[in-house]
Protein backbone atom coordinates (compact mmCIF):
# COMPACT_ATOMS: atom_id res chain seq x y z
CA UNK A 1 0.00 0.00 0.00
CA UNK A 2 2.75 2.47 0.83
CA UNK A 3 4.25 2.09 -2.64
CA UNK A 4 0.87 2.83 -4.17
CA UNK A 5 0.59 6.09 -2.16
CA UNK A 6 4.11 7.16 -3.13
CA UNK A 7 3.30 6.61 -6.83
CA UNK A 8 0.08 8.64 -6.53
CA UNK A 9 1.95 11.45 -4.80
CA UNK A 10 4.63 11.47 -7.52
CA UNK A 11 2.00 11.52 -10.26
CA UNK A 12 0.29 14.47 -8.53
CA UNK A 13 3.57 16.38 -8.28
CA UNK A 14 4.38 15.73 -11.93
CA UNK A 15 0.91 16.92 -12.97
CA UNK A 16 1.38 20.13 -11.00
CA UNK A 17 4.76 20.76 -12.58
CA UNK A 18 3.28 20.35 -16.05
CA UNK A 19 0.45 22.73 -15.29
CA UNK A 20 2.84 25.32 -13.87
CA UNK A 21 4.97 25.10 -17.03
CA UNK A 22 2.06 25.72 -19.40
CA UNK A 23 2.79 28.62 -21.69
CA UNK A 24 0.05 31.15 -22.40
CA UNK A 25 0.32 32.39 -25.97
CA UNK A 26 -0.93 35.78 -27.06
CA UNK A 27 -2.18 35.23 -30.60
CA UNK A 28 -3.35 38.38 -32.39
CA UNK A 29 -6.90 37.97 -33.64
CA UNK A 30 -8.30 40.26 -36.32
CA UNK A 31 -10.74 42.72 -34.76
CA UNK A 32 -13.85 42.50 -36.91
CA UNK A 33 -17.13 44.14 -35.99
CA UNK A 34 -19.72 41.79 -34.53
CA UNK A 35 -23.22 43.04 -33.76
CA UNK A 36 -25.17 41.28 -31.00
CA UNK A 37 -28.94 41.64 -30.64
CA UNK A 38 -30.74 41.20 -27.30
CA UNK A 39 -34.35 40.05 -27.58
CA UNK A 40 -36.60 40.44 -24.53
CA UNK A 41 -39.43 37.93 -25.02
CA UNK A 42 -40.74 34.82 -23.30
CA UNK A 43 -40.24 32.52 -26.32
CA UNK A 44 -39.23 33.04 -29.94
CA UNK A 45 -42.92 32.87 -30.89
CA UNK A 46 -44.05 35.30 -28.17
CA UNK A 47 -44.55 39.01 -28.81
CA UNK A 48 -41.38 41.07 -28.59
CA UNK A 49 -41.28 43.10 -25.37
CA UNK A 50 -38.03 45.02 -26.00
CA UNK A 51 -34.71 44.84 -27.80
CA UNK A 52 -31.19 46.14 -27.36
CA UNK A 53 -27.92 45.76 -29.24
CA UNK A 54 -24.15 45.89 -28.84
CA UNK A 55 -21.21 46.21 -31.21
CA UNK A 56 -18.08 44.24 -30.37
CA UNK A 57 -14.60 44.44 -31.89
CA UNK A 58 -12.69 41.38 -30.73
CA UNK A 59 -13.01 41.28 -26.92
CA UNK A 60 -14.14 44.91 -26.58
CA UNK A 61 -17.65 46.32 -26.63
CA UNK A 62 -17.30 49.54 -28.60
CA UNK A 63 -20.93 50.66 -28.92
CA UNK A 64 -24.30 49.95 -27.38
CA UNK A 65 -27.90 50.75 -28.24
CA UNK A 66 -29.91 51.02 -25.04
CA UNK A 67 -32.88 48.68 -24.86
CA UNK A 68 -36.17 50.05 -26.20
CA UNK A 69 -39.72 48.81 -25.70
CA UNK A 70 -41.32 47.34 -28.80
CA UNK A 71 -44.90 47.33 -27.51
CA UNK A 72 -47.23 48.20 -30.36
CA UNK A 73 -44.56 48.13 -33.09
CA UNK A 74 -45.37 46.20 -36.23
CA UNK A 75 -42.98 43.63 -37.65
CA UNK A 76 -41.99 46.08 -40.38
CA UNK A 77 -41.24 48.79 -37.80
CA UNK A 78 -39.04 46.37 -35.81
CA UNK A 79 -37.15 45.39 -38.99
CA UNK A 80 -36.65 49.07 -39.83
CA UNK A 81 -35.34 49.70 -36.31
CA UNK A 82 -32.88 46.79 -36.67
CA UNK A 83 -31.61 48.19 -39.97
CA UNK A 84 -31.09 51.58 -38.30
CA UNK A 85 -29.13 49.91 -35.51
CA UNK A 86 -26.87 48.16 -38.04
CA UNK A 87 -26.43 51.43 -39.94
CA UNK A 88 -25.50 53.24 -36.71
CA UNK A 89 -22.96 50.53 -35.89
CA UNK A 90 -21.52 50.80 -39.41
CA UNK A 91 -21.07 54.56 -39.04
CA UNK A 92 -19.54 54.21 -35.57
CA UNK A 93 -17.14 51.40 -36.45
CA UNK A 94 -16.14 52.73 -39.86
CA UNK A 95 -16.85 49.29 -41.38
CA UNK A 96 -20.05 47.95 -42.90
CA UNK A 97 -22.01 45.88 -40.36
CA UNK A 98 -24.51 43.96 -42.46
CA UNK A 99 -26.08 41.59 -39.95
CA UNK A 100 -26.23 40.53 -36.34
CA UNK A 101 -23.62 37.85 -35.63
CA UNK A 102 -25.15 36.70 -32.37
CA UNK A 103 -28.54 36.70 -30.73
CA UNK A 104 -29.31 36.66 -27.00
CA UNK A 105 -32.76 35.67 -25.76
CA UNK A 106 -33.73 37.29 -22.43
CA UNK A 107 -36.95 36.97 -20.45
CA UNK A 108 -39.05 40.15 -20.32
CA UNK A 109 -38.77 40.14 -16.51
CA UNK A 110 -35.08 41.05 -17.10
CA UNK A 111 -36.04 44.18 -19.05
CA UNK A 112 -33.70 47.00 -17.93
CA UNK A 113 -36.01 49.82 -19.03
CA UNK A 114 -37.73 51.83 -16.31
CA UNK A 115 -40.59 52.55 -16.16
CA UNK A 116 -41.71 49.24 -17.68
CA UNK A 117 -45.23 47.82 -18.00
CA UNK A 118 -43.96 44.61 -16.38
CA UNK A 119 -42.43 46.49 -13.43
CA UNK A 120 -44.80 49.30 -12.47
CA UNK A 121 -43.28 51.70 -9.98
Amino acid sequence: MRNHHRKQKRRGEQGTAEIGATAILDIPVPAVPAAVIHWYRETKDAPLHALGAELWMGNNRVAKVESVHCLGLTELQVKTLLLRVLDGFSQHGGMKVERFRSSVELHPQNCPIRPCPLSPE
